[in-house]
Formats: structure tokens, sequence, C-alpha cells
């Protein structure tokens, strides 16, 4: 009977790696803007905002698209803790936050702004590199911060 209160509920994550069949590498915000439209569907983008995370390895090679949350028509929930466990156990070195507008404006309202810089930040405690945060709105335009010297 000891033994079996002494047990802890085992916690397993997994991750199956299938980037070395994709071979698809980002330099630059636009090649990352063209590769996660194909990420978001229509209704993503003119409905409600969904925050999506690009995982790299070190040599900026994807390894995969994490869909992290959908919010409202204005708003959405940026776990942290969500960002880092997914890069840390997927052995990632380098991310990009993506996000999308349904409004339609392209300027990052002060929550983006401040939630790039906490980002950005936890990411540098735990070696992971945050590249840039994208803003994409329902006509397919988007703005890079790191482009626009926002971090």
């Amino acid at each position: 009977m000891e033994a079996i209160q002494n047990c802890v509920t085992e916690i397993k994550i997994n991750y199956i790696p299938e980037y070395l069949k994709l071979k698809k590498q980002i330099k630059s915000s636009k090649e990352a803007h063209e590769f996660i439209l194909n990420c978001y569907s229509e209704e993503e983008l003119n409905v409600q905002e969904c925050v999506k995370i690009i995982y790299m390895n070190n040599s900026n090679y994807i390894m995969g698209v994490y869909n992290l949350s959908k919010g409202n028509i204005q708003s959405c929930l940026v776990d942290i803790r969500l960002i880092l466990a997914v890069g840390l156990k997927s052995l990632a070195i380098n991310l990009i936050l993506v996000h999308n507008h349904p409004g339609g404006s392209l300027k990052p309202s002060n929550a983006d702004l401040h939630i790039t810089e906490k980002l950005k930040k936890a990411c540098e405690l735990v070696d992971l590199n945050l590249l840039d945060h994208l803003i994409i709105n329902p006509t397919k335009e988007y703005i890079s911060l790191k482009d626009e010297g926002c971090f």
C-alpha cells in the first residue's frame, strides 16, 4: 500500500519531428509571411484572432507550427509558458510569433508590443530566440514588428 502512495503520475509530451521532409528555411519576414498564410484558414483570418508559433532549428529550417490559441474578434490569449514548453520539448532554437487582426489594422496594439517584449525576455532565459512577431490582416497583408524596429 505504501508503494502506491509514493507513485507520481508520469507526464508525457510527444513531438515527432517531420520537419526534415519539409526542408523549408525562413530567411526573412516575407518568407515567414508566405509560409504562415498556408496555416491560416479564411475563417481564421476574417473572424477571430488566432495565434500561431513557427518553431525552427538553428539554421531556421521549420520544425513545425503550433496553434497556440483562438480568441475573439479583437483579442487572444498568449500563454508564454506554453510557447516555451513546446519550444523546449521540440528542441527548437528560433521561433516566430504570428497572429492576425480580423479588423484589418496592421498597427500593433499596446498589448501586442507588451507580449512581444515579455516573450523576448522569457525566451532569452531558456536560450530560445524570438526572431519576429508578425501581424496579418484579412487581405493577407502583414507587418513585421522586427522590421519596424519594435524590438
